[in-house]
């Protein structure tokens, strides 16, 4: 990793602040010397504590996922199983991208509560079914405005 000394200053500065807000909690004192001397072998300390970037595809296919799930549970609240057309999660070995991305979605920014789960991990693969779930959905055009058919909602889950 790269830094500036423009971007040194920066994070120098930030941890400065939070080495008086909360100076026993964090090394910040250390982290300012590695960004003071510009020990370029420990910025990578610096973020180590950062996740890899979750792809664009990753989220555009979560967002679509849940808006799926919530135009099947508004369109038909009377299945028999209603266990068929719940949102159940991801797997969290195989699948963390989606499963840590909709967990965001559902508790951080408060979207798609209907969908609320105590436990976002399967712990079984989920993500083929809902991507076929995902090509039925996609063929309906009226697909965002919660009018549904039985007859569709049957097709989709049935994928």
């Amino acid at each position: 990793m790269e830094l500036s000394k423009v971007e040194r200053l920066i994070l120098f500065n930030q941890f400065s602040i939070l080495e008086q807000l909360n100076a026993k909690d964090a090394p910040y004192s250390y982290y300012k010397e590695i960004l003071e001397h510009g020990y370029t072998y420990n910025y990578d300390e610096l973020v180590e504590f950062l996740l890899d970037d979750v792809p664009r595809e990753v989220c555009d296919e979560v967002w679509d996922i849940l808006q799926m799930h919530r135009s099947i549970i508004h369109s038909y609240n009377n299945l028999e199983s209603k266990d068929d057309i719940k949102f159940k999660g991801f797997d969290g070995n195989e699948e963390t991208e989606h499963m840590t991305y909709a967990r965001f979605i559902i508790e951080n920014m408060n979207r798609f509560e209907e969908q609320k789960l105590a436990d976002y991990n399967t712990h079984f693969p989920t993500l083929n079914r809902y991507r076929r779930m995902l090509s039925e959905w996609r063929k309906i055009s009226e697909r965002y405005n919660s009018h549904l058919t039985v007859e569709q909602i049957k097709q989709i889950i049935n994928a």
